[in-house]
């Protein structure tokens, strides 16, 4: 008899208004739980295996894989002779598999599947994926870089890359951007001296040049100059400066026009806590860098 007197009054000191609310609320309560008990005991309607099809169709067809990753019956094949369209066709956009065959045709090779990461531009998740399929012959395993000499008559000559630079001034050459001086710069119609040494600079900040497309990355740079370098210079990605990540500190990471403090904070507290990096991969598996700062960053770095 207490305990009820006592739930009396606890109920009369509610307000009128908290009452009303506590009625409501116990209610819905009873609800759910008659809906929750009644539920498992109502007859279930069967879905027929043409509905399970029809299902799976509907979400097959609004499965989007984008095109860069897009791989289409790809037989094995040799970089150093697939077509443009035929790069094309096993996932690359126009514009990326242009630089590939602008590469093959100043005298580039690829000498082992790996070579594929050195193309500027190329998603790593796409070359990995492609690279099982990459068979290069001994042969051309083994044949050395060249690059183009053009002789005042138009005839072109193919020289190994030790050997490219011309030896008459007034010749016309391709020469490689990494190895390029101040000189051989201002030779060129609209390259003047300043245009040279801001060249020069960024090519130091980089660590050299991947590809002749990160000259638009120059201060300065126009249509006009870009198009001049890519006729007469060619890129070798060998001669590019590496970073090797488990040995560096933050203020040198941070010194890369690709990376920002952050990126190299971000870079540092992950190899503290892993110990050592063993593969650039993981900066990008572990989400460490974003995609967009990794495809341009991963070129440069290195984990030896």
């Amino acid at each position: 008899m207490n305990l009820f007197r006592k739930l009396a009054d606890l109920w009369l000191n509610f307000s009128r208004g908290e009452r009303n609310g506590i009625l409501v609320l116990s209610v819905l309560l009873l609800l759910l739980i008659f809906f929750n008990t009644l539920i498992p005991l109502l007859p279930q309607r069967k879905i027929t295996q043409e509905q399970k099809n029809k299902l799976l169709a509907l979400a097959d067809s609004l499965w989007h894989v984008p095109d860069s990753f897009r791989v289409i019956s790809v037989v094995p094949f040799d970089p150093n002779i697939l077509a443009e369209e035929d790069w094309q066709r096993i996932g690359l956009t126009k514009r990326q598999a242009g630089i590939i065959i602008r590469y093959r045709n100043a005298g580039g090779r690829f000498r082992k599947p790996e070579d594929l990461f050195r193309i500027y531009g190329l998603d790593s998740t796409w070359v990995r994926s492609i690279i099982p399929y990459v068979q290069i012959p001994q042969s051309r395993a083994k044949e050395t870089d060249t690059a183009v000499h053009e002789s005042p008559g138009g005839e072109k000559k193919f020289y190994s890359q030790e050997y490219h630079k011309p030896t008459n001034p007034g010749s016309h050459y391709a020469g490689e951007i990494n190895t390029a001086d101040s000189v051989a710069l201002v030779r060129l119609n609209g390259i003047g001296p300043v245009t040279a040494r801001r060249i020069i600079n960024y090519r130091t900040r980089l660590g050299g040049f991947v590809s002749m497309e990160q000259l638009r990355e120059v201060y300065g740079m126009h249509p006009e100059m870009l198009k001049v370098l890519n006729e007469y210079f060619v890129c070798d990605s060998l001669h590019i400066k590496k970073i090797p990540v488990n040995r560096v500190g933050e203020k040198e990471l941070s010194l890369h026009p690709y990376l920002s403090r952050w990126n190299a904070r971000s870079i540092l507290k992950f190899r503290d806590i892993k110990g050592k990096i063993t593969d650039v991969n993981e900066l990008k598996d572990n989400q460490i860098l974003p995609d967009s700062v990794f495809r341009k960053i991963y070129p440069y770095l290195s984990v030896e």
